[in-house]
């Protein structure tokens, strides 16, 4: 897919200039094209290619899971980061995780949501538990950065960096829709007077999700407005 930039940071009568572009690549590297719309309002039919080709490498490190889509359900989640031997030789059992929504930066923090829980460690992996808190307020369903801090010492803001995944750059979290609990409308019934007076009738009301939840409805039989009852 497509991916806009923010406005140039430099412009002159004869060119425009974009500054700290980062581009998450994948494992296996790719080549990007770039388009370049000149405004002011870009549609689907205002965007030409330039010519050239970017060449985005592939990273050495990358992370795995069970899955590229969760939801609550599914936490916690193990989230594994490999690196590939004999790349770097800090200890992994130092790394550290974080998960930030696809559109921020490393350096930011993730929201309150979202618990990382380290794990085990192996030569040239550590995974973590992600635990996934689908009635927090915060919730958010999206795609999302995995960031990984390497460096073992002092792992502040700066030095966390995305990490691609084997099969998705992202992870995605959703949260399932849940069925909405309501009676249906325009519902009709009809007896006689005669059939009342000689037995007990049973009245069915028709809905969605309504057991557990009106187990303490009440019936009113009325000539007139539902506001007044009559037995």
């Amino acid at each position: 897919g497509m991916h806009c930039s923010p406005a140039p940071t430099t412009v002159t009568n004869e060119f425009a200039e974009w500054k700290g572009l980062k581009a998450l690549g994948n494992s296996k590297g790719e080549v990007l094209r770039v388009c370049f719309c000149p405004g002011p309002q870009c549609g689907a039919d205002t965007w030409m290619l330039l010519p050239g080709e970017l060449n985005l490498g592939g990273t050495s490190m990358r992370w795995r899971g069970a899955a590229t889509r969760i939801s609550p359900a599914d936490s916690p989640f193990t989230v594994t980061v490999d690196r590939p031997a004999f790349s770097t030789f800090t200890a992994t059992s130092g790394w550290d995780l974080k998960v930030v929504e696809e559109f921020q930066d490393c350096s930011l923090s993730q929201r309150a949501f979202l618990a990382v829980l380290a794990g085990g460690s192996l030569l040239n992996s550590r995974n973590w538990q992600l635990v996934v808190d689908g009635d927090d307020a915060t919730f958010r369903a999206g795609r999302y950065k995995v960031c990984a801090c390497t460096t073992v010492v002092d792992c502040n803001a700066n030095k966390y960096m995305p990490v691609p995944g084997s099969d998705e750059r992202f992870l995605e979290i959703f949260k399932p829709a849940t069925a909405s609990t309501f009676v249906f409308s325009r519902q009709r019934y009809s007896t006689t007077l005669a059939t009342i007076d000689a037995e007990e009738v049973t009245v069915t009301i028709s809905g969605q999700g309504l057991q557990g939840y009106h187990t303490n409805s009440r019936l009113g039989i009325t000539t007139g407005t539902c506001g007044t009852t009559s037995s």
